[in-house]
This record gives C-alpha cells, structure tokens and sequence, in this order.
C-alpha cells in the first residue's frame, strides 16, 4: 500500500469515527467523554487532510 493510500485510509478511517459519534452525541448530548472523543477525531482528521492536500493535491470527493 502506497503512502497515499494508507493516509486516504486513515483519513476515511477518521471519517468513520467521526460519523458514529456524530449518531451517538445525538442520543447522548451530554455525554462529555464521547463530545471530547468527536472533537479529537476532528482536529486529526483535520490534520490528515492538510497532509494529504500538502503531498497529493485535493482530495477530489470528500464529505464531512
């Protein structure tokens, strides 16, 4: 697996997380641990696209 690939992974992967939390907060308002785990997850998978959009360009289909 190429070093492109393995970060698109993770960025998915991130993306993932993100999304089920995102389904638990909502039944879960008030639940400080999982809003603290979201807000991580964000800001990583942040970070993971800024890498990828320095190295590889755009990334073309995105959501989140």
């Amino acid at each position: 697996m190429t070093s492109r690939e393995m970060l698109l992974r993770k960025i998915s992967t991130y993306a993932f997380a993100i999304y089920e939390y995102r389904l638990f907060l909502d039944t879960h308002p008030d639940c400080t641990e999982a809003m603290e785990y979201f807000q991580k997850m964000h800001r990583i998978r942040h970070e993971a696209v800024k890498e990828y959009t320095q190295r590889f360009g755009q990334i073309i289909s995105y959501h989140i």
